[in-house]
């Protein structure tokens, strides 16, 4: 549970120095890492149930960011959430090098986890929901920016798909990752 917690400080940090890196504002991270570990310390996180810690995450993540709500299109968040992961991430590091906390950024890469499916014998990259529930197969693929393969699972749903239709699923997953990995890149100004 407090794993839960520590992720979501993290990344409430994280997006908030890539805002305000983005706004050319000045954050105080100790303050907002103060603040996290009190929460962390006192009784009421302990009880907090996983559900609410998701909560507080957004309404944290909303205070601090004006945050809109989440996107209607599930592929298009799932998308900007993998931009916008990788991109507060790096810009989080390049601030503890410039305020002499680290030497170097310790992101040696990218990674990006897209999902592809089988719909109507045709491979697609982030099926929707009435496409999802309607697949004949689905995968989801985690890998690096230059193609690198962290993790597959992959799932028939009603016979066996080939080697060559995985294989379709696969090179689709690289594209999607590759697309993502520009755009990480794009927005940090290393396209």
């Amino acid at each position: 549970m407090k794993r839960h917690l520590l992720g979501i400080l993290a990344l409430s940090i994280g997006l908030t120095a890539s805002m305000a890196q983005a706004q050319s504002r000045v954050i105080d991270l100790n303050a907002i890492f103060d603040t996290g570990k009190s929460l962390i310390k006192s009784q009421q996180v302990a009880s907090m149930s996983e559900e609410d810690e998701l909560a507080v995450g957004k309404e944290v993540a909303a205070a601090t960011l004006g945050a809109y709500p989440p996107i209607k299109d599930s592929g298009l968040q799932h998308r900007l959430n993998q931009i916008g992961a990788w991109v507060a991430l790096h810009f989080a590091f390049e601030r503890l090098i410039k305020d002499g906390k680290l030497t170097a950024n310790p992101i040696t890469g990218q990674v990006a986890a897209v999902s592809c499916g089988l719909f109507e014998g045709t491979a697609v990259l982030d099926l929707d929901y009435p496409e999802d529930s309607k697949a004949q197969a689905d995968a989801n693929f985690v890998l690096t920016g230059d193609g690198g393969i962290v993790e597959v699972q992959g799932t028939a749903e009603d016979k066996p798909f080939s080697e060559a239709q995985f294989m379709e699923l696969l090179n689709l997953a690289k594209k999607g990752v590759g697309e993502l990995a520009h755009l990480q890149r794009l927005a940090i100004g290393k396209a």
